[in-house]
């Protein structure tokens, strides 16, 4: 387990998210370094849009601290990457034999 010296002052970009990012026409975002090179990577007036300053603001909270926070990271970055995209419909639920 790593001490709070290690949380704090060495921030491990390699932690790895729960489930990937899906990204069009890409491979997924596995983890948070590839999150914030992902930013990094866009454009100034992409970067500077609330969604982007969102994510770009939470991604480094999940590198710096313990396990649960890495998913509000993954959070943040789905709901920029989604931003303006209708929500899908949830999926049926199985109806019973008995019903």
């Amino acid at each position: 387990m790593p001490g709070r010296s290690d949380l704090a002052g060495r921030p491990d970009w390699s932690q790895a998210f729960d489930d990937p990012i899906p990204l069009p026409h890409r491979e997924p975002l596995t983890t948070l370094r590839q999150a914030g090179e992902y930013i990094a990577a866009l454009p100034a007036k992409d970067q500077r849009q609330a969604r982007w300053q969102t994510a770009a603001e939470i991604t480094p909270h999940g590198r710096r601290r313990p396990r649960p926070a890495c998913p509000y990271a993954r959070i943040a970055m789905l709901r920029a990457l989604h931003h303006g995209a209708p929500p899908r419909a949830p999926e049926p639920r199985p109806r019973s034999a008995g019903r």
